[in-house]
């Protein structure tokens, strides 16, 4: 048995239940041992089938090569997936995906145990204080980080 990887996309057009009907029969076609993982709905770069998004699934199992060829087959011919690939994996990159895993699950975990003040303060605009010289005076002024340079008006001669 070798350890395959499918990214499905599935249409937009359709509701969750048929949705959730899809991904339960791959994963029952795919074995015991199959996982899912739902990417999210996600907008598309080029139309496809006049959609502009989809749902991502990714489908990681263990199988011989007759079932991803009977997998293969039916998506093509269901209704509801859009595009899909199908990938066998090597040792190499099933250690390069745990260790990714690992890296999300940290950075997730480090993303839940942060404080709510912090996450107020990441999404408001730093300021630059600038100085100027007015005399023996310094004036201190705090401007946006992110404004642009103000044009100058130009008036069009008739």
């Amino acid at each position: 048995m070798k350890n395959y990887e499918c990214m499905m996309i599935l249409g937009s057009n359709l509701t969750d239940d048929k949705r959730a009907a899809l991904i339960k029969k791959f994963q029952t076609m795919a074995g015991k041992d199959a996982t899912v993982e739902k990417m999210g709905m996600r907008k598309f770069t080029v139309p496809i089938n006049y959609r502009k998004e989809g749902l991502y699934v990714l489908l990681h199992f263990k199988a011989e090569g007759n079932v991803v060829k009977e997998m293969s087959h039916l998506m093509n011919i269901t209704d509801g997936v859009e595009r899909y690939l199908f990938i066998q994996k090597d040792e190499k990159m099933l250690a390069a995906d745990a260790e990714r895993r690992a890296r999300r699950a940290a950075a997730r975990a480090e993303r839940v145990g942060s404080s709510d003040e912090d996450f107020g303060k990441k999404g408001k605009s730093e300021t630059v204080a600038s100085e100027e010289v007015v005399g023996e005076k310094k004036e201190v002024k705090a401007e946006p980080k992110n404004k642009q340079a103000e044009k100058p008006e130009t008036k069009e001669g008739g």
